[in-house]
């Protein structure tokens, strides 16, 4: 079985991860969090290759922190991580709220997210109504990171869709609801706001050119970015970016011949493109850069 490893370039450092399970990566205030599938221990390595392990406390992070604090997944829900002093603390949890489902950061301290409810049928009490017809998908956020605001969006009456990925920065968010997919989430409705909640604009699956959906991702330079696909293939075919300030209407993005996209991840300026064999870089203009390959 193969062990995940890092590697900073322009510091010639690198390493191996511990354990056999895959990492996620993430950058904030100048440094990489490292996260193991199932959220149960996290890293923090700076620039020059200086790996901390992260420890837990049980009180939330103060205020200060939460603008660079990275979101992840574990065990017993949502964690936030202080990059600058690898700490892991509980996300705070309104009443009403039994579990974050998923929690993003729009970069300057405030948190969107999914919860689980504490009503009945169960676990997808948030994703319909008791008696199984579609219900609206709720979107909590915060500006603070303890008083929470819920937005209620009413989705298309087809099938019982859910909420499926978030996305923010600043006063944008958009909050992705689909249908049970094999591999990729079939669109039902993507709910985008520009204005921190005060209102919302939902578009159907026939408003948007992407069919299917593989992640979202807010760069810094206030586009949102779409990976997925517009066929029934079941992979990842295209890449899409928002065109305009409202995040409503999307082009897709012109990638060099025979460059698949397998992940986006967003940059200072723009976003890394990963590819089966290496990466590329999308600019803030949306033109993408070459494609560097990994050594061998």
């Amino acid at each position: 079985m193969c062990r995940s490893a890092w590697t900073i370039p322009s510091a010639k450092a690198s390493g191996l991860l511990p354990g056999r399970l895959s990492w996620t990566a993430t950058a904030s205030a100048g440094r990489f969090v490292l996260t193991e599938a199932g959220g149960r221990r996290s890293l923090v390595i700076d620039p020059s290759g200086t790996t901390q392990q992260v420890r837990t406390v049980r009180t939330p992070l103060p205020a200060a922190a939460l603008a660079d604090a990275v979101p992840v997944s574990g065990p017993r829900g949502y964690d936030l991580v202080d990059p600058t002093t690898a700490t892991r603390a509980p996300v705070d949890r309104p009443a009403g709220v039994r579990r974050w489902q998923s929690v993003t950061s729009d970069g300057r301290g405030g948190l969107w997210a999914f919860a689980y409810g504490d009503g009945t049928p169960g676990p997808m009490d948030v994703w319909h109504t008791a008696d199984g017809t579609p219900g609206p998908m709720d979107v909590w956020h915060t500006a603070d990171g303890s008083t929470w605001v819920r937005d209620r969006i009413d989705l298309p009456p087809k099938d019982t869709a859910f909420p499926a990925y978030l996305a923010a920065h600043d006063d944008h968010a958009a909050a992705l609801a689909g249908y049970d997919g094999a591999t990729l989430l079939p669109v039902a409705a993507l709910a985008v706001t520009p204005d921190g909640g005060r209102t919302w604009a939902t578009l159907g699956a026939d408003d948007v050119p992407f069919t299917f959906v593989d992640s979202l991702v807010a760069a810094p330079d206030g586009s949102l970015y779409v990976l997925g696909e517009t066929d029934r293939r079941g992979a990842v075919t295209a890449l899409f970016r928002s065109s305009d300030d409202s995040w409503t209407t999307f082009e897709k993005v012109r990638l060099p011949d025979g460059a698949t996209p397998t992940s986006v991840t967003a940059l200072e300026d723009g976003v890394a493109v990963g590819l089966d064999d290496g990466y590329l870089e999308v600019g803030a203009d949306g033109s993408a850069g070459p494609v560097r390959h990994f050594p061998r």
